[in-house]
Order: C-alpha cells, then sequence, then structure tokens
C-alpha cells in the first residue's frame, strides 16, 4: 500500500523513466497503472515542474485509443504518475514473439493507433516517443498509446544541455538538430513502428548506435524498396513519405496519416468470405468496426466461431457499449447463426431488455419479468458484469436506488472496462454529491469510450452542477449536438443558467426534430424549450406535461419530470404546486442532494420547515446509497 489508497499487485514493466505496477485503487475500487519516477529524475525541480504540466496537458486527450493519464502526485520523496491500466500486451513483446504481422492486421492496428495518436494532436497534445514499447496490443480496443507527457518533460529539460531525448531509431532528423518536437515528429515515429511491424526488421539495419546515429545526423532517408521489395508500391509510398528528412513533406499530422491508411486496403475485405452477411444491416453508430482478428477471448471460451459472425458480434458490442439501439439487430443477426453460443445469447438478451425500457416508463409487471430474467442470467454468468449492470438499471426503474448501486458495484467489480456502468455510476455520483468521484469516473470511461452519449450528458451535468456554463453550453452544441442526445434529462439543466441564442437554434433543432428523439421526447423537450423561451403560454406548457407526467407514478422516470415540473413551478410563482410536486420527487426515492442544495430555482422553498425535512430524507438516502456503492 502507499499514497493511503493504492494497493500494489503486480508489477509489469520497467524502463528507463522507471518501474510499473498494476494497482489497485481501492477510492475508486478499479485497477490503475502507476509508474513509479526513478530517484534521479524525480530530484529533479525542473523535471517534476515539467511533468506536471505535462500531464494537466495531456488529460485534455480522451480516446479509446490513448491510455488517459490521472495524475502526478508522490508520496513523501516518492514521485509517481498513475494511468488508466490497459490489460494487453506491448506492440514490442507482440513482434517478439509472433514477427512480422500479416498487413490486413497491421493495417489495423496502425489506423487504432492513428486515431488516438489524432485525438491528441487535435487537443493540441504532441507524444515525443512513440515506439512499440509504449503501444499496447488491447483485445477489443485495438492499438493504445501510453506515456504521453513523459518524453516531451525530459526533452524539455534536457534540450538546454544540448541532449536528445527519445529512442533514435525513431526520432525524427530534426530532433538530433536540437528542433523542437512536432506533430510531424510523431507521424515520422508511425511510419518507422509501421514498417518495423510490416516486415519485421529495421528501416536501419545496424545494431550499432554509433552508426545509427550518424546516419540520423547525415540526414539520410532509408531505401525502403530495397529493404522491403514485398511491400506493395502503395505501403512503400506511405511509410517513405512519413520517413521523409524535411517534416513538410511528411503527413502534416496523424489525421493526414490516418486518411492515407483509410485509402489503402482494409482488413475486412481481405479476410470476410466473398458472400455478404444477411441481413444486411446499417453501421452502428460508434467507434470504428474491429477486425474479426481481435477475437475477443470469451467468443473464444465456448469454441469457434465462423468470421461473419465475429464480426457481427464485434459490431453488436461496439453499438452496446455506445448505448445504441443499433445493437439488438447486429445480436439477433449473430445469434440466427449460432443460436446456442452462450455469449451471443447474453448479449442479444441484453440488448433485448434495453430496448424494452429505454426511453420510456415500463410497468411494474414487465420491471419483474425482466429483473426474473437478470437473475436468471447472473447466475448463468456470475463472472461477466453485464448481468449485474443489467439487473442494476432495471432496479433503477423500479425505484430501489440502493440496491441498484449494489448491483453496478458488482458490475464493475467483474468487468472494469464497461462504458455503460460508468455513464450510470457517474450520474448517481452526481445525485449525492459526490462531484470529485464522479469527474474521475469520467475521465476513465471516456478514455474506454468516446461514443456513448450517456457519458458526454453526465460530463455536461458534472459542468452544470460545477457552475462551469461556458463548457456545458459547449458540449450542448458540441459533443451532444453530434451523437443527437438532447432530450428532457438533459435539456432540464437549461433551467440553471437559461441562454437565449442556444434555446433558440436548439427550438430550431427540435421543431425537426433533428436528434431523431421517439416523438414523445421531442415534444417534451420542445415544450421545456419553449418555456423557457416564453413561447406560447408558459402555464400551458407546465399544465401539458403535468398531466403527461403525473407526479404520483412511482419511477424513475416520474421522478425525474417531477424535478423538472417543481422548477417550472417555481418559475411560475406556483409555489404550492412546487411544494407538492417536491414532496412527491422525495417520497419517489429522490436522492438528488446536489439538485436540492444547489438548483436556484428552488430558492423560494428553502428555509421552510417542510423542505428541511424532505431534505433530511433526501441526505439519508444518499447516504446509504454512498455506502452501497463503496461496498
Amino acid at each position: 500500500m502507499f499514497a493511503g489508497r493504492y494497493q500494489l499487485l503486480e508489477r509489469i514493466g520497467e524502463g528507463g523513466f522507471g518501474v510499473v505496477w498494476r494497482c489497485l485503487d481501492l477510492d475508486l475500487e478499479e485497477p490503475v497503472a502507476i509508474k513509479f519516477i526513478r530517484d534521479e529524475l524525480a530530484n529533479d525541480r525542473e523535471l517534476r515542474t515539467s511533468l506536471r504540466r505535462e500531464v494537466k496537458l495531456a488529460r485534455r486527450v480522451t480516446h479509446p485509443n490513448v491510455a488517459r493519464v490521472f495524475e502526478f502526485g508522490h508520496d513523501g520523496d516518492l514521485y509517481f504518475l498513475t494511468m488508466e491500466f490497459v490489460p494487453g500486451e506491448t506492440l514490442q513483446s507482440l513482434l517478439g514473439r509472433e514477427g512480422p504481422l500479416p498487413r490486413e492486421r497491421a493495417l489495423s492496428l496502425a489506423r487504432s493507433l492513428c486515431s488516438g495518436l489524432a485525438a491528441a494532436h487535435e487537443a493540441g497534445v504532441i507524444h515525443g516517443d512513440i515506439k512499440p514499447g509504449n503501444i499496447l496490443v488491447s483485445p477489443g480496443r485495438g492499438a493504445v498509446l501510453t506515456d504521453f507527457g513523459i518524453a516531451r518533460s525530459l526533452s524539455e529539460v534536457h534540450q538546454a544541455n544540448g541532449m536528445s531525448v527519445g529512442t533514435p531509431i525513431y526520432m525524427a532528423h530534426e530532433q538530433f538538430t536540437g528542433a523542437s518536437k512536432s506533430l510531424q515528429s510523431d507521424v515520422y515515429a508511425v511510419g518507422v513502428v509501421l514498417f518495423e511491424a510490416l516486415t519485421g526488421k529495421s528501416p536501419w539495419p545496424t545494431n550499432d548506435l554509433l552508426a545509427l546515429l550518424t546516419l540520423k545526423h547525415e540526414a539520410r532517408e532509408p531505401d525502403l524498396r530495397r529493404l522491403a521489395p514485398e511491400l506493395p508500391g502503395a505501403w512503400i509510398d506511405l511509410l517513405g513519405a512519413c520517413m521523409r528528412n524535411d517534416p513538410a513533406q511528411r503527413p502534416q499530422n496523424a489525421r493526414s496519416l490516418l486518411e492515407r491508411l483509410n485509402a489503402l486496403e482494409g482488413p475486412v475485405a481481405r479476410i470476410d468470405s466473398p458472400t455478404p452477411v444477411e441481413p444486411r444491416l446499417p453501421p452502428p453508430s460508434g467507434p470504428p468496426l474491429l477486425s474479426p482478428a481481435s477475437t475477443p477471448p470469451e467468443l473464444l471460451r465456448y469454441g469457434p466461431l465462423d468470421v461473419n459472425t465475429i464480426r457481427l458480434y464485434l459490431q453488436a458490442r461496439a453499438a452496446y457499449m455506445a448505448d445504441s439501439p443499433d445493437a439488438l439487430p447486429f445480436y439477433e443477426a449473430a445469434l440466427a447463426r449460432a443460436p446456442d453460443h452462450p455469449m451471443l445469447r447474453l448479449g442479444h438478451w441484453m440488448a433485448r431488455t434495453r430496448a424494452a425500457v429505454m426511453f420510456q416508463e415500463p410497468h411494474a409487471e414487465l420491471l419483474a419479468t425482466l429483473m426474473a430474467e437478470a437473475e436468471a442470467a447472473i447466475a448463468e454468468f456470475r463472472d461477466r458484469g453485464e448481468p449485474y449492470l443489467t439487473a442494476a438499471s432495471l432496479l433503477w426503474m423500479s425505484n430501489k436506488p440502493v440496491a441498484c448501486a449494489t448491483y453496478l458495484r458488482q458490475a464493475l467489480a467483474r468487468d472494469a472496462n464497461l462504458p455503460p456502468a460508468y455513464a450510470f455510476l457517474c450520474e448517481m455520483l452526481i445525485d449525492i454529491g459526490r462531484l470529485p468521484d464522479a469527474e474521475r469516473r469520467l475521465d476513465i470511461a471516456l478514455g474506454l469510450n468516446q461514443y456513448n452519449p450517456f457519458l458526454w450528458q453526465a460530463r455536461a451535468r458534472l459542468r452544470a452542477c460545477q457552475g462551469r456554463w461556458d463548457e456545458f453550453y459547449g458540449l450542448a452544441e458540441g459533443k451532444l449536438a453530434e451523437l443527437h442526445f438532447r432530450g428532457p434529462e438533459f435539456v432540464r439543466l437549461m433551467l440553471w443558467n437559461p441562454r437565449r441564442d442556444v434555446l433558440e437554434r436548439l427550438a430550431a433543432d427540435l421543431a425537426e426534430n433533428r436528434d431523431g428523439l421517439p416523438p414523445p421526447l421531442c415534444e417534451d423537450t420542445r415544450r421545456i424549450v419553449a418555456f423557457l423561451l416564453g413561447h406560447g403560454d408558459r402555464r400551458a406548457h407546465f399544465e401539458h406535461l403535468l398531466a403527461e407526467h403525473p407526479a404520483d407514478r412511482r419511477s424513475s422516470m416520474a421522478r425525474m419530470y417531477a424535478q423538472i415540473l417543481c422548477e417550472m413551478a417555481c418559475m411560475l410563482g406556483d409555489l404550492d404546486r412546487a411544494r407538492a410536486l417536491l414532496a412527491s420527487a422525495v417520497d419517489n426515492s429522490l436522492m438528488d442532494w446536489h439538485w436540492l442544495e444547489r438548483c436556484p430555482s428552488l430558492a423560494p422553498l428553502r428555509g421552510e420547515p417542510q423542505f428541511a425535512e424532505l431534505g433530511a430524507r433526501v441526505r439519508a438516502l444518499a447516504d446509504a446509497v454512498a455506502d452501497a456503492i463503496w461496498g
């Protein structure tokens, strides 16, 4: 144990910078990777200052193909970096064991690597030391880039002494001349890594470091056609462009390189059977499809599957992790090809259950039936997190938040890489006022999946609770607009701090339902926006919503609408209705302590004896939920 929260589990690596361990973060109950900095480096005050600054910069990058950097801290004289733990092996280890990779697999890894690096470049972050040892190959995620900020910090500290910091084979010519690292320096390194992955050898076939440094200083470009005559001309041209001495002649950033990689022949076209899968389905919303070469281990446990069934499973899984309704038809198509496969049965049940309750208020009989199915799934798949997650969602809808939190904790204990579970947990943590804990988990979750709209909604809600309204409205017109996810649960946050210009644009989108919301939800959202803008009769909008969502129903959706309507009643000056709606929300298992304490619309009710009594009940439930979350 160290720093009062990290339990050392397993030493997983060592390099020039320090030793890496897999640890359990007891505060978050999640695994993390921790890099302990060598004493001789940690004692350098300039390096510590640079690392602290670079970690702040690296935290801007959230992408499935980038291992998130969380913090730079110390415990006494022991300095360390905490990072996302990514299961898998380094590309260096993979190449050492298997040698050159098939072009299809190398291309798939290169695309995922450049997707992550492009997110970093677009956030203004340069890696500075891309090499096979800093690239993890993770099942289900492809290539994951690690160690952001470390090489750049070392470089800043030592360049004043004329020292080049990095790994010579992967360093561009300008790095040997003392010039600053750039986006094109990262592109150069990716080109070298990809050449090694394809051929199993370096573009500079020499084991003599002095000879290598001489070649680099003399700005000699490798003769790739001679070194790898087996590579097609398109590959040679692309890799040669990456390794030009003049940075201006290289692809200018990772996005440009990714576009050129996408123009090459893709893995699915080369390894799929010529017969298309039936039925033909629309692509899921979410990350790029994975190559069937990266078959998840949970499938292999139950015997072989043909490549098209694996492909359908990967599509279904990606859609499920993004909380997309596209998951169900993909699971149905996969299950039709292998009806007895346990993982396909489990996935199909999860997607079917979600489709039955998403965006609607299920009746008690349906919830009871689905909960019985969830218990059966847990009995069959006790080591999987997904059935516990599904049970948690059903308990939430059944107004049982403490039991919900218990099942959610068990889901994450079995699988720490479930973005839908993180989205759910973050919303609960915001409810009970644990904002820093919600922030940390969102950082982890968005590092796993940037395509889950509930995660971005939780991020927007967190920003609203923190009073960071510019960022909130940036998400409203940015990521949430892009994901078409601006329904009543999100728009209710605008009641706290409405901005007319954004609301006018949103009203225009809602008039045409550009977000593709179910019609009843679109109508509710439109009325909330119209209420805030003063379009039409504000009281009529309030009465319509109250009639559609009577406060006496016992469900999570009824509780949410009771909160919305309570705020609207306060804004209308109808305090008697507001008191009744607030009491109804509390009777309906309200645990949103932060809303009760901070919502500006509730100001007229604060100070009343009834408000204090209701607040005590909410706080007691919030404490019980917190106990369940942390066990």
